[in-house]
């Protein structure tokens, strides 16, 4: 195959589009980012108006291609999910896309899961309905307080497919993607629920046709090519959520590891052929879900990982990569323990393992002398035994103990922090660095779909050799004192939640977020 074709992977993250041009070996080229504004109207809320996505696209594709466009052969996704788009018949958006971390939803997800029937609903969708997680829980809530909006729409869209539609005229939506609406059936093989769709108000004319996240859902039109700096005709494969690609960059095809996308969020992953499937976690069908169709991903999800670190680095020492450097700096030399404090990174709710939309951040342990790299330290420390307690989970509901955790992603790049993830977890961790890829694994992960879907590639398992082949492995292991340290805190970590529980509550209904239930079955 010629070494000069390329594929176009574009990636919507929490707060950038990234874009980058993959070869046929899947090494990465030329690659850009523009970045992108969150709205939190009210508190709790995060919404974004998808035109911001295909702006973003726009202005990343431009510095990306560049003269380069004759050289692309195929465009794909990878995207945040869930992102909740209603659009009219021209598929114009009719409201802000709510987001994952989203926590509006809250009353109305618990009363309308109440009425369908908890159980029922994990035995054919693998979700438990969340603020947010999956978006059934918003679409509830947009039937009750936007009714018009619901009875004007004419498509239910994600990210990816907002992103396809628009560059194609075509509509489509993956298997791993439509998992998170809350929606799909995924018992056999994986099908929209339209009777639970009718449930929550939407008409079920409006679900997309349903793909396998290899599969081209169209071409470039001449006004998606211009857009994009393309050829009309180049083949637009839907792709996956950015968890599902970047597990797909790790070569997770089997079950028997754990990797953890590190990010904003943090989410582990393990696959499962297994039905039912694992109860408490956030189960997709696998973006490679197999010949028989029955491999999925169950997940667990920190939702504020790279949001803390963000938040207190931004805050105590501002914004930009010096800052960054200098806060890790003063936080590597603080005392393990952080002096004694703890950080509960809870900072938007929180979805596994604990399922609480009225949980918030919470630094316990001040004194007059904790100094700024102390405090950074703490939270630090806060996310890697989040991670611990959400790695126990999956471990527990995939039924397999103590796998090799692979760490991938922008959030894997600080080595104090996995230094810390590896004592606090006392146990080894790697960390996959595709190289020229760096940061950017969710984008080879859906370059690997692209490469299947338009035939560089005869298998998943090709396309992962391809990746191992360019990748860098760092090991870190869990140093005995330290470990021993962060053993007897992660006891008082996993205590803190529950002693806490009704003060968050109380502050919920303090901010106007009304009445709440003390939702023992996920305590």
């Amino acid at each position: 195959m010629p070494s000069h074709r390329r594929i176009l992977a574009i990636d919507v993250g929490t707060s950038a589009v990234k874009v980058g041009l993959f070869d046929h070996a899947l090494r990465l080229h030329e690659s850009a980012a523009a970045a992108y504004r969150v709205d939190r109207p009210h508190p709790g809320w995060a919404e974004v108006p998808p035109r911001r996505w295909w702006d973003a696209m726009c202005r990343a594709a431009g510095r990306a291609v560049g003269n380069r466009g004759r050289s692309v052969e195929a465009v794909t996704f990878s995207t945040l999910y869930p992102g909740l788009i209603l659009a009219d018949s021209r598929l114009r958006p009719l409201r802000p896309a709510i987001l994952y971390c989203d926590n509006r939803s809250g009353p109305e997800g618990r009363a309308f899961e109440d009425r369908i029937g908890r159980h029922r609903l994990h035995a054919r969708t693998g979700s438990t309905v969340h603020p947010g997680t999956p978006a059934l829980s918003s679409l509830v809530w947009v039937g009750r307080h936007e009714p018009d909006v619901l009875r004007r729409t004419r498509h239910l869209l994600m990210p990816n497919a907002y992103l396809a539609a628009r560059l194609t005229g075509a509509v489509g939506l993956d298997y791993n993607t439509a998992s998170l609406s809350g929606l799909l059936d995924v018992r056999r093989k994986p099908a929209w629920w339209t009777g639970l769709a009718g449930e929550a108000g939407l008409d079920p004319a409006a679900l997309p046709p349903l793909m396998p996240s290899d599969a081209v859902v169209g071409r470039l039109t001449a006004g998606g090519a211009r857009a994009l700096g393309l050829p009309t005709g180049v083949p637009v494969v839907i792709g996956a959520g950015d968890s599902a690609c970047t597990a797909l960059a790790a070569g997770l095809l089997r079950p028997g590891r754990i990797t953890v996308a590190c990010g904003s969020t943090d989410t582990a992953a393990a696959c499962t052929t297994a039905r039912p499937l694992p109860p408490g976690l956030i189960n997709v069908v696998h973006a490679a879900p197999g010949p028989d169709g029955r491999r999925c991903l169950a997940q667990a999800s920190l939702s504020s990982a790279g949001v803390s670190v963000d938040w207190i680095v931004a805050g105590l020492f501002g914004t930009g990569r010096e800052a960054f450097a200098r806060a890790l700096r003063e936080a590597e030399a603080a005392p393990g323990g952080a002096g004694g404090m703890l950080f509960l990174p809870y900072l938007q709710g929180e979805r596994t393992p604990i399922w609480s939309d009225t949980a918030r951040g919470v630094l316990v342990g001040l004194t007059p002398g904790a100094d700024r790299g102390a405090i950074v330290r703490a939270v630090l420390e806060g996310v890697a035994f989040a991670l611990r307690h959400n790695v126990e989970a999956l471990e527990t509901g995939v039924g397999r103990q103590r796998p090799t955790v692979t760490l991938l992603g922008g959030g894997a790049r600080s080595r104090l922090l996995n230094r810390i993830r590896a004592d606090v977890l006392g146990r080894p961790v790697r960390r996959l660095c595709l190289r020229e890829a760096e940061g950017s694994e969710a984008l080879a992960g859906a370059a690997m779909l692209a490469a299947a879907g338009i035939g560089w590639v005869a298998s998943f398992k090709e396309a992962a050799d391809r990746i191992r082949a360019i990748a860098r492995v760092e090991g870190f292991r869990p140093r005995r004192r330290a470990a021993e340290r962060y053993e007897g805190m992660y006891e008082v970590y996993r205590g803190l939640f529950p002693a806490l529980r009704p003060a968050f509550e109380a502050l919920h209904r303090q901010a106007g977020g009304g009445k709440t239930r003390a939702d023992k079955r996920r305590g």
